[in-house]
């Protein structure tokens, strides 16, 4: 995200969880650097029985996060980040349904200056129809991710961090 509003997180006013946020370790991990931005206001639009823990939510001021229940309910005009995840079957038994889809739709509701971003492998959260817009950096996010995981690797490696 950092890299893609020109290294100034302040650019962002609005951010979006798609998708499965009570079991995406990736949201998890955001959400401990969106605690030190409290200008960001944040939006979750979970699948069905996915909604974020409290213990997610325990350290966010409530007047910050928004729960939406229908994707017509968001509000996608205003929307910097959507960060979606995919459903995570293999982490519960109760039964789940991934009834968003980010599409040309959606797309169409977005500002120009947004970015859609998913940590991958995705199922059909997002439309392949997607791939080709130029708000669509998932693929980028994903390549970045395997250099800093590669970096980090290297350093533990060669004992240049304790």
């Amino acid at each position: 995200m950092y890299k893609y509003f020109e290294n100034d997180l302040s650019k962002i006013d609005y951010i979006l969880f798609v998708g499965d946020c009570k079991h995406s370790r990736t949201i998890n991990s955001l959400m401990q650097l969106l605690k030190l931005y409290s200008h960001i206001c944040i939006y979750f639009l979970p699948y069905s029985n996915c909604e974020p823990s409290k213990e997610l939510l325990k350290n966010i001021e409530h007047t910050r996060v928004n729960i939406i229940e229908n994707k017509s309910e968001a509000p996608f005009d205003k929307i910097d980040v959507i960060y979606c995840t995919r459903l995570q079957k293999e982490r519960t038994v109760d039964a789940l349904c991934s009834n968003i889809v980010i599409d040309k739709t959606i797309l169409s509701k977005l500002k120009r200056s947004a970015i859609i971003m998913h940590p991958l492998p995705r199922n059909n959260e997002i439309s392949v129809e997607v791939d080709n817009d130029s708000r669509a950096v998932y693929f980028q996010q994903v390549k970045y991710g395997v250099k800093i995981r590669m970096s980090l690797l290297e350093l533990i490696l060669n004992k240049k961090i304790d």
